[in-house]
């Protein structure tokens, strides 16, 4: 759902769906794509298509094969055909889809499914690296003594580690999908997912832009701060 809901937003020219830093040197927004669909034959044609028609435009594409990288070395050819596609586009930062079910997984499963992601690199019918790890289910406040900002920083210090080691920075981005305490900022996260929610509930009390509580994401800076918008509604012009 939310692929095609972000590409019908692409396609009528509304594309602020999150302002994560950009891959390139632009200040343009990046757009973000959950592409939690199997590349079954044409399934990503839409998204090939839209990125070829906006080539100046950043595009962050998380790739999710099953809840994760998968119980291989490395994607099916199915999917390393689509990834190939995917990298052949200056404009577009692939990362990988882990999940830490609200801090209660076992960091070493994370860091497991973290390692599989680096591995791409090592695939030898063509380049699949990706360029850092996307993490859902991410908590949205730091715990009793720190001890969810401390898990979120091993999962950090993993990432870093594993991509810096093929030479990449390593971008990462946590979903806890609702505004959190700003200091997961910085120390486990590039940017930080503060809304996942319907497009007309972004303004609504309480929430992203609208949230009174300055110890959380608010404070935090912009080029940081990134949302999924899950749906929304399009009329279509009336006939004159």
């Amino acid at each position: 759902m939310y692929f095609f809901t972000l590409l019908l937003i692409l396609l009528t020219t509304v594309i602020t769906t999150t302002t994560a830093a950009s891959s390139s040197s632009t200040s343009l927004t990046s757009i973000l794509i959950p592409l939690y669909i199997y590349p079954t034959p044409k399934a990503w044609d839409s998204l090939y298509h839209v990125i070829t028609a906006y080539p100046t435009q950043p595009f962050t594409i998380i790739v999710n094969p099953d809840s994760g990288p998968g119980s291989t070395r490395f994607p099916d050819e199915s999917y390393t055909e689509g990834i190939l596609k995917l990298k052949k586009f200056k404009n577009v930062r692939l990362i990988g889809y882990v999940h830490v079910s609200y801090t209660s997984r076992k960091v070493q499963d994370v860091w497991k499914d973290i390692d599989k992601y680096v591995g791409w690199d090592a695939y030898k019918k063509g380049a699949i690296s990706l360029d850092g790890i996307f993490v859902d289910e991410a908590p949205e406040d730091v715990g009793t003594g720190d001890v969810k900002l401390k898990y979120m920083q091993m999962v950090r210090k993993r990432v870093l580690n594993g991509f810096r080691g093929i030479g990449k920075s390593g971008f990462t981005m946590i979903n806890p999908g609702v505004i959190a305490d700003r200091r997961f900022y910085g120390l486990t996260a590039d940017a930080v997912i503060s809304f996942e929610d319907r497009l007309v509930n972004y303004y609504a009390p309480g929430k992203l832009l609208t949230s009174k509580d300055m110890n959380k994401s608010p404070g935090a800076p912009s080029k940081m701060q990134a949302i999924i918008v899950t749906s929304v509604t399009v009329f279509a012009e009336e006939a004159g």
